[in-house]
């Protein structure tokens, strides 16, 4: 479905459920499309992946979600973190040229999405989430542990959350915060041991580019709710599921040495 935001500007939501869903998810794959379009052997079959992490690029912002650029920023700048400053400049260069294209093509949708950062003590989405957190505190304090149970905080029943982290400290108390911690804390921690102990250069970067989703994740349910929705679960399923066979297949054991960068690597420098 298309829908309007701030000065008529479209924002597309292509199979996903939602708007925001839909820049969410696609800020999710990001990393780990650039990092097969950075791998990827020379030939056509390059181009074609450099072609996808512009279709991918492009579809973010077309989403108008403050959500989603959000995601792209954490998720980038966990990746970016094992790149040589090189790389990092060359990325940056190239975000730019690419956000004046993008602005030249698709008038006024950049400005309507810094206006979504910049006018927030105006947007009414902002607000309501800031009000209801008295109401979800008070909710928690009667009981903290456990919660209400599952499916018990409903938009009908109590009212619209629009933050995950909210949802599960209402319907699971701390256990249920911590759990939802642990979901995502595990699989980058297991990301993070493919990076430093991988067997090599590439290897060690698709873990990093696995790890960056998780965080990037964690924040963005902060934003909505983001279990709500059907392709954000179940593309989280796959990049943790991706995560673990990567450590397995790799043969990832604390008992292997560090191998965070060697000689003649390109994109991954000294922790």
């Amino acid at each position: 479905g298309v829908a309007l935001r701030g000065a008529g500007i479209p924002r597309v939501a292509g199979t996903a459920n939602h708007y925001i869903e839909f820049g969410v998810v696609l800020a999710l794959v990001l990393p780990v499309a650039l990092h097969y379009a950075l791998f990827a052997p020379a030939g056509p079959g390059r181009w074609w992946r450099w072609v996808a992490v512009g279709i991918i690029a492009m579809g973010i912002p077309l989403s108008v979600s403050r959500s989603a650029i959000v995601t792209v920023a954490v998720g980038m700048a966990v990746l970016a973190i094992v790149w040589p400053w090189r790389q990092r400049y060359n990325a940056l260069v190239l975000s730019v040229l690419a956000t004046a294209v993008f602005h030249v093509v698709n008038r006024g949708v950049l400005g309507t999405i810094r206006a979504l950062f910049t006018n927030v003590e105006n947007d009414p989405s902002v607000t309501a989430r800031i009000e209801r957190t008295a109401v979800v505190m008070e909710l928690w304090h009667q009981r903290p542990l456990l919660g209400w149970g599952a499916g018990m905080v409903t938009p009908e029943e109590f009212l619209l959350l629009d933050n995950q982290i909210y949802g599960f400290l209402l319907c699971g108390g701390l256990l249920g915060v911590l759990a939802f911690v642990v979901l995502f804390f595990v699989p980058y921690l297991l990301g993070r041991s493919v990076r430093l102990r991988g067997s090599d250069e590439e290897t060690r970067h698709l873990g990093q580019a696995l790890a960056a989703t998780m965080p990037a994740a964690v924040v963005t349910s902060g934003t909505f709710d983001s279990f709500s929705f059907a392709t954000f679960v179940g593309v989280i399923c796959v990049l943790i599921g991706a995560t673990g066979a990567l450590w397995r297949l790799d043969g990832i054991s604390p008992r292997r040495p560090l191998r965070a960068a060697e000689p003649g690597d390109r994109f991954v420098s000294t922790p």
